[in-house]
């Protein structure tokens, strides 16, 4: 079974909880309107990671525009744009319904992944339902070659899983298409999981 969503309490600094409140007021009505409650969350545990940054931006600005470019960040590091099998929205449609500029959302979408350190598939602003769909999470590399986890036989996972080299064991992939969507995550992907999985055969 993949992973789900902690029950504890997002914590958000006592001083921002307003300014908190208020993007997320907006974020969670846009993602509720036009993408899923998945997202809901992506985008309040981002909002509340931004808030906790020692010396945090999200001070200054409107809302509006912190609400847009969280929301863009989520959905480009989830791809839902390019996902014909995810929610079906447009760049301009979430803008609409958020009174932001589209192009000031992308910039700041840009910027925020900069102050977050977070990349195209990151596992920790991914959707916890699409995590057996997230290359960056299981290509580990074997003898020098990277191989997808999810193919592999069921003893080498169990060796990956104790490695904690992937969070959990995937499901079968039955009935699996090799999405354009993954197709461009793969080439996004491969040299950071390069670095990460050295890193970790490293300890």
């Amino acid at each position: 079974m993949g992973p789900s969503f902690s029950t504890k309490t997002i914590r958000v600094p006592v001083a921002l909880f307003d300014r908190y409140q208020e993007i997320t007021a907006l974020t969670d009505r846009v993602c509720r309107e036009c993408l899923t409650d998945e997202y809901v969350m992506l985008c309040r545990s981002m909002t509340a990671a931004i808030c906790r940054l020692a010396s945090t931006p999200i001070k200054s600005g409107k809302a509006t525009t912190w609400a847009g470019g969280i929301v863009f960040a989520i959905a480009r590091i989830n791809f839902t744009f390019d996902d014909p099998y995810g929610p079906q929205v447009t760049k301009n449609q979430l803008c609409e319904r958020l009174g932001a500029n589209p192009r000031t959302a992308g910039e700041k979408a840009s910027a925020i992944m900069k102050l977050l350190k977070a990349v195209d598939g990151e596992p920790r602003w991914w959707c916890p339902s699409q995590m057996s769909n997230n290359p960056r999470v299981w290509y580990i590399r074997i003898d020098g070659v990277f191989a997808d986890i999810r193919n592999l036989p069921a003893d080498l996972q169990e060796k990956a899983l104790k490695m904690k080299l992937v969070p959990y064991i995937p499901p079968p992939r039955t009935g699996y298409r090799n999405t354009k969507v993954e197709s461009e995550m793969i080439g996004h992907s491969l040299r950071s999981v390069a670095k990460l999985i050295m890193r970790n055969l490293k300890h």
